[in-house]
C-alpha cells in the first residue's frame, strides 16, 4: 500500500512540475519578463532557464 501511495505521489509531483513548465513557457512567450516569471514561480534564474530548456527539448523530441 505504501509503495502504491509513493508511486501516485511521484506521478502527481511530475504532473505539477510539467504544469509549472508549461505555465513558465507560456508566460515567457507572452512577453512576461523572465525575472518576473522566476519570482512568481519561486525559481532562481538558473532553474528557470533549466525548466525552459527541458520544455524545449521535450517539445523537440
Amino acid at each position: 500500500m505504501a509503495q502504491r501511495l509513493l508511486r501516485i505521489l511521484s506521478h502527481s509531483a511530475a504532473l505539477v512540475e510539467k504544469a509549472l513548465q508549461h505555465t513558465v513557457v507560456a508566460a515567457v512567450n507572452a512577453g512576461v519578463a523572465s525575472q518576473d516569471v522566476a519570482q512568481w514561480a519561486k525559481l532562481p534564474p538558473g532553474p528557470l532557464a533549466d525548466a525552459l530548456k527541458a520544455y524545449q527539448e521535450a517539445d523537440d523530441g
